[in-house]
């Protein structure tokens, strides 16, 4: 075929034209032909593939044939030469000449070339403001006609390229319904639909920030999720590892994951927890130097009915006892929890406000909820200056052992 592989906005352009050319023709205000083939000649130069080129090559041809002078009559007399009407002849406008023609086509095939960029504001501004030699008929009625299929052509642009930007949207390709609709906005230059494209694109708008903010909230959400259950994690580990007097660890790790923990409810907790183990670090130090030096004399009885055992030292595994070069070593594991709080408590003698506040943690470690309580009130009766102190080291250890709690279910939940 002879359109085949030509863009429809250049076969519609095409059509267009010759559709002008036409009618200025076929109007009768064209005395000299001659302009209008030089004209059609352009339009099948500009446009050979299409099939509007094709019968522009038609047309030319025909008028062309039309315009060819008449040969001498075969028979009959020889008639006078017709007089002019004169008065038809002073009413009719004066004939469009070749340039005008040619500035019309020019005008009109720029139009198209804009509405075919989407540009229909333009194309229409074009038509309407002709230059002088146009502002006459038959370019002023044209001009209109043209205008009036431009703007059929732009509420037609308008309502296939609405229809497939709401039809991404429900597919979810966003960005291509914005592309759509911005395409339109910039291009169309038509104030209704610019208004039209603009408010659908603050509504795309205000979806967006919808859906870009509960994204956030759900990505929020799930770091803290997964910080949470780290730190659940962590507090079962330092609670065990305090337990086993493992502290520059247990410090170490606290302080490590409330450095990347990015400032929240669990990077405070981490680092009040932190305090609160280096505060029983200090407390079984100071203890252990007490009975190494000899201050704080303190026996154990091994066996029921034996004679008690000097504590010599302790370290990490259990206590030092005997005597020197017949030493022997009894392991935390053996001893209850409460004795061991017993023996860090005595080896004291007399606790101090600060000590008191060490041996809460002490007993919070191992579950000796009363010994929490009666050595906090026992530091802030020392010392009522530590009340304040004393209730955040109380509601930390309701929040921790609320958060161990948890983290323990979460552990003994099959995995899945």
């Amino acid at each position: 075929a002879a359109g085949a592989g030509v863009a429809p906005d250049e076969e519609t352009v095409a059509s267009r034209r010759l559709a002008q050319i036409k009618e200025v023709v076929e109007s009768g205000q064209v005395s000299d032909v001659r302009p209008v083939l030089g004209v059609l000649d352009d339009l099948i130069r500009q446009y050979p593939t299409t099939k509007a080129s094709v019968m522009a090559a038609i047309y030319r041809n025909q008028l062309a044939a039309s315009a060819a002078p008449a040969g001498p009559a075969a028979t009959g007399p020889e008639r006078p030469a017709a007089q002019p009407d004169r008065q038809a002849q002073a009413a009719a406008p004066a004939p469009a000449g070749r340039e005008a023609a040619e500035t019309f086509a020019a005008v009109a095939g720029r139009a198209d070339s804009l509405a075919a960029e989407l540009r229909f504001g333009e194309a229409i501004s074009a038509l309407k403001d002709l230059p002088p030699p146009l502002r006459a008929s038959p370019f002023i009625e044209e001009a209109r006609k043209h205008i009036e299929r431009l703007e059929k052509d732009a509420a037609a642009a308008y309502a296939r390229m609405s229809l497939e930007a709401e039809t991404a949207m429900l597919k979810g390709r966003h960005e291509t319904a914005r592309e759509i609709y911005a395409k339109i906005s910039d291009r169309f230059g038509l104030q209704e639909y610019k208004e039209a494209a603009d408010r659908r694109l603050a509504v795309m708008a205000k979806a967006e920030d919808e859906r870009a903010a509960a994204e956030q909230k759900r990505r929020i959400e799930a770091a803290m999720a997964r910080e949470t259950k780290e730190f659940g994690n962590l507090l079962l580990s330092v609670a065990t590892r305090a337990r086993a007097f493992r502290y520059d660890e247990c410090i170490r790790d606290l302080e490590t994951f409330a450095d990347g923990a990015g400032g929240g409810e669990n990077a405070a907790m981490a680092r009040t927890y932190a305090e609160a183990v280096k505060a029983e670090r200090w407390l079984y130090n100071r203890a252990r130097t007490r009975i190494r030096e000899g201050k704080a004399p303190l026996q154990v009885f091994p066996k029921k009915g034996a004679p008690g055992q000097d504590i010599r030292d302790f370290n990490e595994r259990g206590l030092v006892i005997g005597s020197e070069g017949a030493e022997g070593e009894i392991r935390w594991a053996s001893i209850p929890e409460a004795q061991i709080f017993n023996l860090f408590k005595f080896a004291l003698d007399v606790p101090s406000s600060e000590e008191h506040l060490a041996l809460a943690v002490f007993a919070w470690h191992r579950n000796l909820k009363d010994d929490v309580a009666n050595e906090i009130r026992a530091a802030v009766a020392l010392d009522p200056k530590l009340k304040e102190r004393a209730d955040r080291l109380s509601a930390s250890f309701a929040a921790l052992s609320e958060r161990l709690a948890a983290a323990r279910t979460d552990a003994a939940r099959p995995k899945e």
